[in-house]
This record gives structure tokens, C-alpha cells and sequence, in this order.
């Protein structure tokens, strides 16, 4: 009968997202267990269960290689996650999108540009050393030892929130949140 399809078809519904919950309880304390080993040494004892934890499920989330996101591809820090330029390079590539850095980049400016494979939307975006300058952080040793690299981070990082949302989430660039205390 009909209504026994239906009660069927509930069932099946109810066991579906049960499956779904046991998987993610899984998942967790499969990660869990992931945190307490990798917290034996003592690089990942100084992030601490809070920081790898968070650091690992961002990558999953992400579909980044946990290992590779916690070998500098991501950092904890103030409770946010941060992600290297390269990380952000990479995982924008890895999905097929372009991304192209402008031949009037130099140690003033970078400018990038940035291609979806899968609508054709584009983006320029920039970072100049007045910027930096303005804010405060060229006064860190590394804005004036790799001006070229930290502006690329920047500019990339712009670019990221701005046309990859979905790829990088919600990841400031690496440096951006301690930067703030320059401020």
C-alpha cells in the first residue's frame, strides 16, 4: 500500500541520516585519536589539541591533505586559522582555475589576476607597499627582506575572499591576524 511505501521511504530517510551522524562521530573521534598522536611530539605540543584539531578538520573541510595543511599549508593562531600563499596557490590551481601575476608586479606592487574554470568570472586585485606601509606592517623584518612575497600574499589573499570564497573558506593569508597587532 501507499502508506507502507511511505513509512518505507521515512525509514529509509531516517536511517540515511543516522548513517550520516555515525559517520561524522566517527570522523571526529578518528581525528581525535589523529590529535593525541601527532601531540607526542614536540612541534604539534606546542599548537596544542585545540589548534591541531582545528587546524585538521579545516583542512578536511577545505579538501586539503591534513598532513600537508599541518606541515605549513595552515596555521592556528588566535583561535582563526590562517593559510599560507602557497596553500591558497595551490588549492585555487589544483581546481583548475588560473591565476596569473601581472608583469607590472615588482617590491611596490603586486597585482594578480584571477580566472574560475567554472563560470569564466575574473578578478584583478592588488597590494602596494603604500598599503603596508600605511598599516603598519612593513615595520616586521619580513615585509622588508621579501617585499615581492609578502605583497604576492596579500594580493592573493584579496583575490582569494574575492572570487575563491569556496575554496579558501573562511582563512585569513598567513601573518594577517598577528599583523593586526601592528596596528
Amino acid at each position: 500500500t501507499s502508506s507502507d511505501e511511505a513509512l518505507a521511504g521515512v525509514w529509509r530517510t531516517n536511517m540515511s541520516e543516522n548513517t550520516k551522524i555515525d559517520q561524522y562521530v566517527e570522523n571526529l573521534a578518528n581525528t581525535h585519536q589523529m590529535c593525541a598522536t601527532l601531540l607526542k611530539t614536540p612541534h604539534y605540543a606546542k599548537m596544542g589539541m585545540e589548534g591541531v584539531f582545528t587546524i585538521i578538520q579545516t583542512a578536511k573541510s577545505l579538501g586539503i591533505d591534513p598532513m600537508i595543511a599541518l606541515a605549513g599549508g595552515l596555521y592556528y593562531f588566535h583561535g582563526k586559522v590562517e593559510m599560507s600563499a602557497r596553500q591558497m596557490n595551490a588549492i585555487i590551481r589544483s581546481r583548475g582555475h588560473s591565476i596569473t601575476v601581472d608583469n607590472k608586479s615588482d617590491d611596490k606592487i603586486c597585482i594578480v589576476h584571477g580566472k574560475r574554470k567554472d563560470t569564466g568570472d575574473t578578478c584583478a586585485c592588488k597590494f602596494t607597499i603604500e598599503e603596508a606601509r600605511r598599516i603598519g606592517l612593513t615595520k616586521n623584518p619580513t615585509w622588508l627582506n621579501y617585499p615581492e612575497d609578502m605583497l604576492f600574499a596579500r594580493a592573493i589573499s584579496r583575490l582569494g575572499r574575492r572570487l575563491f570564497p569556496d575554496l579558501i573558506g573562511n582563512c585569513y593569508v598567513e601573518g594577517e591576524i598577528d599583523d593586526d597587532k601592528l596596528k
